[in-house]
């Protein structure tokens, strides 16, 4: 299992390490591969899912959450690899699975897309699973500080044939002085923190329904 091991990014307000990856020129789909940094990606969950729910326990990370299914217009997301110019995998909503394929398509064809969330998995676990590892750079404060810094880590299980299950937890990271330039950094390999710095968990399950 391996992370990535030199992406870096810097910022002044806050930015999602995964979410910066996720707008290079990309196309989707391919055998698992090796990206620019050395981590490893899977794209055995590739495909279009039906949404069966989102749960979100903002209290912390002992138990899921209740359903905040609603709070989302979107029904379908999808899973897919990319392999070019990096290796990683995007998971995006869209609203049916017509919108699904455009999504695909807009990926494919190099275009920026918004959506309402956007995970991004960058490795695999010892199953050749998908994971992720996000690290946040927070924002920068009057007093040269980083604050609210956070790492998101997703983990992707198949509890049965033909659902997937990606879990978010999120961690608090202390505050961090800017760098000489006033930005706040972030950095790939920066370490995971101990389960009691685990503030939320957000889980999102679903069905698969065709392959892209």
């Amino acid at each position: 299992m391996k992370h990535s091991s030199s992406t870096r990014i810097a910022c002044r307000h806050e930015w999602i390490l995964g979410c910066a990856i996720a707008l290079a020129t990309v196309a989707c789909g391919g055998e698992n591969d090796e990206d620019s940094t050395g981590g490893g990606v899977s794209a055995q969950l590739d495909g279009i899912y039906a949404l069966s729910d989102i749960t979100r326990n903002d209290a912390g990370c002992v138990a899921e959450g209740g359903s905040v299914l609603t709070e989302y217009s979107d029904t379908h997301f999808v899973i897919c690899t990319v392999t070019s110019p990096f290796a990683y995998t995007t998971v995006a909503p869209c609203s049916d699975v017509a919108a699904c394929h455009s999504l695909v398509d807009t990926i494919r064809s190099h275009s920026p897309f918004s959506a309402d969330w956007i995970t991004t998995l960058g490795y695999t676990d010892d199953a050749g699973l998908p994971r992720g590892h996000q690290v946040g750079t927070g924002f920068g404060t009057a007093d040269g500080t980083c604050t609210e810094r956070t790492i998101v880590d997703t983990n992707t299980s198949q509890p049965a044939a033909g659902t997937v299950r990606l879990e978010s937890r999120t961690y608090a990271l202390p505050d961090a002085p800017q760098d000489s330039e006033g930005f706040c950094v972030a950095e790939s390999q920066e370490p995971t923190p101990d389960e009691s710095a685990c503030t939320s968990l957000e889980v999102i399950t679903g069905t698969f329904v065709e392959a892209l």
